[in-house]
């Protein structure tokens, strides 16, 4: 090794610092907006479909599905939107979003400060917003399909299966 060259663990933080995405693929950490909104929706659908299911195995009927069912929303959606916001203002703080702000035309306190704040909030307003309503509709039209799978159907009675029908006199 040349005694001019960096060491190998210098030469791999360069390079690390360069192109952050290298360090962690393309897992959970490098998720963009749309793929986390995505995911968010798909978990909101499947609760939704649960809770309308499970609401209809329990023989529960009009106020009461109405009522679990925005409860169940109201408790996905502000969970969701409670771990969402510290997590997205944390972001606020790093390096690429702050470069990403000045591609924009924006000061670096602007993107981590007051204005970046507000447009987290809203975007996690929009995310409660879209939590509450995909859950609330995945679980009613659950809630109705199986109901109306359910119905019962007129079977004939097993003592007229073979015999023709009695005249009228």
């Amino acid at each position: 090794m040349c005694a001019l060259s960096p060491p190998p663990i210098r030469r791999a933080q360069n390079r690390l610092a360069e192109r952050p995405s290298v360090a962690y693929g393309r897992g959970v950490a490098q998720m963009s907006k749309i793929e986390t909104i995505i995911v968010a929706v798909a978990l909101a659908v499947a609760g939704g479909i649960y809770l309308g299911r499970r609401l209809h195995h329990a023989l529960a009927s009009g106020r009461v599905v109405s009522r679990a069912l925005t409860r169940g929303a109201l408790c996905a959606a502000a969970l969701t939107t409670l771990l969402a916001l510290p997590i997205g203002l944390m972001a606020l703080r790093e390096p690429v979003v702050v470069r990403a702000g000045g591609l924009l035309g924006l000061e670096p306190g602007t993107v981590s400060g007051p204005i970046g704040q507000a447009s987290m909030v809203v975007i996690c307003l929009v995310l409660f917003g879209l939590q509450f309503w995909s859950t609330r509709g995945a679980g009613c039209l659950a809630f109705a399909l199986q109901q109306r799978n359910d119905r019962p159907t007129a079977v004939p009675s097993s003592s007229s299966a073979g015999a023709p029908p009695a005249s009228v006199s």
